[in-house]
């Protein structure tokens, strides 16, 4: 092993000096060490930022969370209002149904108007009269908009004998949930009435 010492240029009676000299060789191999003494206590950990939510960020969080609960609940009652409306409209829509249906079964139509009150307090005005058809007109739907007056020929109690059938128009205005007004108008025929 003297061989190997004379080949460092250490002598055999050198053994400190031979530590010495490896602790060199380690340090010019590697480079981490080069920078650093062998027994230097290591570098202080760096501790990473704390990663959690601020105050700020967690109320900023929950107004944000709160307009959109708002938001959200605006539009359930909107919903829920317009279901209710809905409902209110349709029911009156299926009494005036009704009530349209039932004119001229038990009793002859005649021209005239009449009044009442449904189950549910929706209030329903008919008015009838007598309709007759226009003899040449470009706009059909014009006739439907304004009854025609009696005529003298026509009889006293509203009937109109021209060929042995009646017809009569049906305005009815339904007025429901408080302010609300649904109009119904319809044509009817009869079998001309005797006198």
């Amino acid at each position: 092993m003297k061989w190997q010492f004379a080949k460092w240029g250490l002598g055999a009676s050198s053994g400190g000096a031979l530590l010495w000299r490896l602790r060199e060789i380690a340090m010019s191999r590697s480079p981490l060490l080069q920078h650093q003494p062998v027994f230097a206590p290591p570098p202080p950990i760096s501790h990473p930022r704390f990663s959690g939510f601020t105050l700020l960020e967690v109320l900023a969080a929950i107004a944000l969370l709160a307009f959109a609960f708002a938001i959200g609940l605006r539009a359930m009652s909107g919903a829920l209002g317009n279901s209710t409306r809905g409902e209110a409209m349709t029911q009156a829509a299926l009494e005036a149904q009704s009530l349209l249906d039932m004119q001229g079964l038990s009793v002859p139509l005649r021209a005239g108007e009449q009044q009442g009150r449904f189950a549910d307090g929706a209030s329903w005005r008919l008015q009838t009269s007598v309709y007759r058809p226009p003899v040449q007109n470009a706009n059909p739907a014009a006739a439907f908009s304004t009854p025609e007056p009696l005529s003298d020929d026509d009889d006293a109690d509203g009937m109109n004998r021209g060929g042995g059938i009646d017809l009569f128009r049906l305005d009815l205005d339904v007025r429901y949930a408080g302010t609300r007004t649904l109009h119904f108008s319809t044509l009817k025929a009869q079998l001309a009435q005797p006198r």
